[in-house]
Order: C-alpha cells, then structure tokens, then sequence
C-alpha cells in the first residue's frame, strides 16, 4: 500500500477522489476492517501491547470514518 501511494504521488498527475478513496479504503481495511492476515493479526497485537500504537489508532480512525467500509471507488 505504501509503495502505491509513493508511484502515485510520484507519478506528478493531480488526485482524483476516486485515487484517494480508493487509497483511504485499502487503509481502513488494513487497520480498521478487521480480518486475519498475517498483518492484521501483528497490528492487533501492537495494539494490545503498546499505548502508543493506541493513540496513533485512534488519530487514523479520525481520518477514515467508518462510512469508507461500504463504499467503493466512484
């Protein structure tokens, strides 16, 4: 996901909403969704042995509200 978003910002072409929800979506699902991937399941650990991993959490979760989960690129 990272390298994605580096070639896209690199790329020079302006954002489009869709490029952006599409991002913020992949996000969510990574830290938000749920699941049991290899780093979902380290994700939810760090988040059971680090307060810090718990504020930064809880600022992402401010950035993608739960709304992103059912909506797809337009």
């Amino acid at each position: 996901m990272v390298a994605e978003i580096d070639a896209t910002v690199d790329a020079g072409d302006p954002m489009t909403e869709e490029t952006v929800a599409r991002m913020f979506q992949g996000a969510y699902r990574l830290l938000k969704a749920g699941g049991d991937s290899e780093f979902q399941l380290k994700y939810l650990d760090a988040l059971q042995d680090s307060p810090d991993v718990v504020m930064a959490h809880a600022e992402v979760s401010r950035v993608l509200p739960a709304s992103l989960s059912s909506k797809g690129p337009s």
